[in-house]
């Protein structure tokens, strides 16, 4: 079942949250099972290209059901795949 817009939210707050309490700045991307964004948060002071980084990252990782270590995992042995 999808998220709805507000638990989407909830999560990029909770994700925020934990960055503050870690000292850094990171924008958080929610997409669908489709790998269609939902919501989107970056922090004042994360970098402007960071959106579309976390919106791909999300889609991708949404697209091949795995989550972000198992796409690096495939990005080392597979580089091909991510050029």
């Amino acid at each position: 079942m999808p998220l709805t817009l507000r638990e989407a939210h909830e999560l990029i707050n909770g994700a925020h949250q934990r960055a503050m309490d870690l000292g850094t700045h990171i924008t958080v991307a929610i997409v669908d099972e489709g790998g269609h964004l939902q919501a989107l948060g970056r922090m004042d002071g994360a970098p402007p290209l960071s959106a579309e980084i976390a919106k791909h990252k999300a889609a991708s990782v949404a697209l091949i059901r795995r989550d972000g270590a198992a796409l690096r995992q495939m990005q080392e042995a597979w580089p091909a795949l991510f050029s």
